[in-house]
């Protein structure tokens, strides 16, 4: 079962936050390269690009992985608790999934910044 845990307006929040986070790996990708630094300190680009790719993967699956680990959902009124242990479950286990694709897909991007 897929239960979401965020609303429409939380997953634009989401949304926009990832889209910054991403044009910041790029520049920061292009300013390192360009300045000439040295290849290891590319790695840094790993926390913008992951963390892009979590927000990116919070709107697609409608699940915030912050509210998930406190058993809370915010469908855009304001932030309320889950009565239902199962749901509770089944989307704490829905965000490690989410974590660990964020954390492939930021891999990944950081791999490609390091062989440019």
């Amino acid at each position: 079962m897929n239960f979401g845990n965020i609303g429409k307006r939380q997953r634009g929040i989401r949304l926009i936050g990832g889209i910054i986070l991403f044009l910041i790996g790029l520049i920061l990708t292009f300013y390192l390269i360009l300045s000439g630094q040295n290849r290891t300190l590319r790695f840094i680009v790993f926390i913008p690009f992951s963390g892009a790719f979590l927000c990116f993967l919070e709107v697609k699956q409608k699940i915030c992985v912050g509210l998930s680990a406190c058993g809370l959902q915010n469908m855009d009124s304001d932030q309320e608790k889950i009565k239902d242990p199962a749901i509770i479950k089944e989307l704490r286990k829905d965000s490690i999934w989410l974590i660990m694709k964020a954390v492939l897909f930021g891999t990944v991007a950081t791999v490609l910044c390091l062989l440019i």
